[in-house]
């Protein structure tokens, strides 16, 4: 498609879409390009290279590799993590209350949405997220994370599993280096709720809960 440009996309709802109004409906979308840009390399100049704290070409290359080494792992980790969150899923069932299952949803939409944006910088790939298909997604993700979190505070509390001031430090630091706020401004705003304290604890435990059990599952394995 060029400037000016206009096309119409149909959407077919699922008859169990999660939005009553929507379900078994169809919609469409006309969509027009009003410009069209190409993307330039800058040339690697030392203007360039100055914000990456690098001197060299060389040495920004090592970064940049040095970073795609690391999302790679993490990357890996993540899906070892998320086979292990399946395998306890499938050997618990009790029903879910509506509240917690309401409280997951928010935080099951950001994993998913950090983890394909993850995936397409690994593979280059360029593709238009399906927001309702990740929000149908979301929900049976949250009501998994809603179960496994009861199971993970008694799995933390046996291993004495303990969210430390150094947790909360470098998740205040790596939400810092990814919304551009400064720490000290994360900090001003977690100590005006208290609330969103408690939150961020039991999200740290049960992160760090189940990277417990994902590197259990890798010595089990090897």
């Amino acid at each position: 498609m060029k400037a000016g440009d206009s096309k119409t996309v149909t959407q077919i709802f699922p008859e169990n879409f999660h939005i009553d109004g929507l379900a078994g409906k169809t919609a469409e979308y006309t969509m027009s390009v009003e410009e069209v840009r190409e993307r330039v390399m800058p040339e690697i100049t030392e203007e360039f290279l100055a914000p990456f704290k690098v001197k060299t070409e060389e040495e920004f290359k090592d970064q940049i590799r040095k970073e795609l080494e690391m999302r790679k792992k993490h990357a890996e980790s993540m899906e070892v993590q998320e086979k292990v969150m399946n395998i306890m899923a499938d050997r618990v069932d009790f029903p879910v209350p509506e509240s917690a299952l309401d409280a997951e949803v928010q935080t099951a939409l950001s994993h998913l949405f950090r983890r394909e944006t993850q995936r397409q910088a690994l593979t280059q790939e360029k593709k238009e997220l399906d927001h309702a298909s990740m929000m149908e997604e979301a929900r049976v993700e949250a009501k998994k994370r809603a179960k496994l979190r009861f199971v993970f505070a008694k799995i933390g509390e046996q291993e004495k599993i303990e969210v430390t001031d150094n947790d909360i430090n470098q998740v205040i630091m790596q939400e810092s280096y990814r919304t551009r706020v400064s720490p000290q401004e994360l900090v001003k705003e977690l100590r005006k709720d208290h609330a969103k304290v408690d939150n961020l604890k039991r999200e740290i435990l049960f992160n760090k809960t189940l990277d417990f059990l994902a590197k259990e599952a890798k010595v089990n394995n090897a």
